[in-house]
Parts: C-alpha cells; sequence; structure tokens
C-alpha cells in the first residue's frame, strides 16, 4: 500500500510503502470437551458463552480459527482453519454433549490440526485454548501440542478433583 507523509502526495519522494499484514499470520484452535460430565454441571453452556467472547475477539484481530470438539468415542474438527465467523452462535450453539470424555483423542486431533495448518501457512503464530474439567483417565503423555497453550477449567460443582492442573503441567499450558 503507498501511503504519503502529508494528504494527497506531490512528488515521487513524498510517498512510502507499508506492507500489510496476512490475515493468515494468527491461528488460534479452540478445543472443547463436550463430554457428559461438563452437561452435569452446566460447565458446557458456560465455556460455550466463553467461547463465543472468544471467537468474537478473533474476528475482530483478522485471525484465522479452528474448533476442536471432543466427546463420546472421540473426536472431530468441527471448524478447520478459515477466517472467523462474525456471527459464530448457530455455530457453538449446536455443538452436543454428552459420553465419555477422550482427552488423548481431542489433543491428537488437535496436533493434527495445528500440523496440518503449519504446513499451509508456515509463518503464521498457533495459539490453543483448551477447555476441559479434566475429568478423564487417559493419559496425555508424549503429546505436544508444539505451540502455547492455555488451559481452560471447566470443572465445577461441590466435589473438584483438580485433574485440570495435572493436565495443564503435562502439556506444559498456563
Amino acid at each position: 500500500v503507498l501511503l504519503s507523509s502529508r494528504g494527497r502526495p506531490r512528488r515521487v519522494a513524498e510517498l512510502r510503502y507499508h506492507d500489510r499484514v496476512s490475515a493468515s499470520r494468527e491461528l488460534y484452535v479452540i478445543a472443547l470437551d463436550c463430554s457428559g460430565s461438563t452437561l452435569r454441571g452446566r460447565s458446557l453452556g458456560e465455556a460455550k458463552g466463553v467461547v463465543l467472547e472468544l471467537m468474537a475477539s478473533i474476528y475482530r484481530r483478522r485471525a484465522r480459527v479452528g474448533i476442536v470438539t471432543f466427546r463420546g468415542d472421540g473426536a472431530a474438527i468441527c471448524y478447520s482453519g478459515r477466517r472467523a465467523p462474525k456471527h459464530s452462535e448457530t455455530l457453538i450453539g449446536a455443538l452436543p454433549g454428552g459420553g465419555g470424555t477422550p482427552l488423548r483423542a481431542g489433543i491428537a486431533e488437535t496436533r493434527r490440526l495445528l500440523s496440518r495448518e503449519r504446513k499451509r501457512f508456515p509463518e503464521q503464530r498457533q495459539r490453543v485454548v483448551l477447555f476441559t474439567d479434566g475429568r478423564s483417565r487417559e493419559s496425555v503423555s508424549g503429546l505436544d501440542l508444539g505451540c502455547p497453550c492455555i488451559l481452560v477449567d471447566m470443572e465445577s460443582g461441590p466435589v473438584r478433583l483438580g485433574r485440570s492442573i495435572r493436565l495443564a503441567r503435562a502439556l506444559g499450558a498456563d
């Protein structure tokens, strides 16, 4: 983009070049635990509200987003590495919940999405936001996301097991 320092340029010397930043420089992957344990304490509904706020922020940043959900027997990519939608209420609101917590499958699917996007856009910065209550017996040892990760503890109710803290340490997440 050519810019002028003082209104309309009159000479070539008054022009300067400014390189636009590509919209593909940032990728946020939201991994959302939609298991039955998150439905019991209404944690899933609260997490969906936080995800909606996060999606609005990502949209304003003109960044790209991917959404991975895990519940029941496996994990799935619900939204894959595209610009964040302006109105994501229908996308997030339609995510079903229930079943077990296939935590290892969810993290593995997140890794696959990150790897695929890293090949497409090697210069982009990647970040993961993992929403889970940590109520899984699966080990995540040996799974490295390869980028900064924030774990949001969705655990609620009178009995808290604190598994998300151990999970965050195992993943090197904040």
